[in-house]
């Protein structure tokens, strides 16, 4: 037996060391490698905010309005005008429509005439118009013709009638010139007479 036949030819431990007495179903488990897992697409991370814008700055405050221009040709100013001279008051309704178209009273009455109210006057007895009980209070002292129609604002003729209503009612008594009254010196009569006059 040469060398090379004796290296092939088998030992004794060819029965031991034969591949089917041994069962490898449990080392071919073992080794069986594991499917690697699916890898799941990374997740899309969710859309950062934008970092917070800085606050603008608050807007310019507006600029005040530039005064109207002055056209080229300007006018002039207006003159000041004077001021309209105040009118007194005075009713609508026509003097002599207060005494039914009479001018005349029923007796004869001057400017420096005194008239002063009596009893009955006061409680406007025979005085039956706005006028006539305004004439009885402004009597309550001693007044002229002249310093009565000062006072409602009527022409002298217009008072004299009035006045003539209220003597004949008793609510008004009058006073012939050179009656005194009450110690009035004729000095302040005259002064009265004067302003009563100028207030026409």
């Amino acid at each position: 037996m040469d060398a090379w036949e004796a290296l092939n030819q088998g030992t004794g431990r060819e029965a031991f060391d034969a591949p089917d007495r041994f069962d490898l179903s449990s080392l071919t488990a073992l080794t069986r490698r594991k499917p690697a897992s699916v890898r799941q697409p990374p997740r899309a991370r969710p859309a950062e905010a934008p970092p917070s814008a800085r606050p603008s700055p608050p807007p310019p405050s507006p600029s005040p309005p530039s005064p109207p221009r002055a056209p080229r040709h300007a006018a002039p100013p207006p003159a000041e005008r004077a001021p309209a001279p105040r009118l007194a008051y005075r009713s609508l309704v026509r003097p002599y429509a207060r005494t039914g178209g009479r001018t005349r009273p029923g007796q004869d009455l001057n400017l420096e005439s005194l008239v002063s109210t009596t009893v009955l006057g006061r409680r406007y007895v025979g005085a039956d118009t706005t006028d006539q009980r305004f004439i009885c209070d402004l009597c309550a002292d001693v007044r002229s013709i002249a310093e009565i129609a000062a006072y409602v604002r009527l022409p002298l003729g217009v008072v004299k009638v009035i006045v003539g209503d209220l003597a004949e009612a008793g609510a008004v008594e009058i006073h012939r010139p050179g009656f005194v009254v009450s110690d009035r010196s004729s000095r302040d009569f005259m002064d009265r007479i004067l302003e009563g006059l100028r207030a026409l």
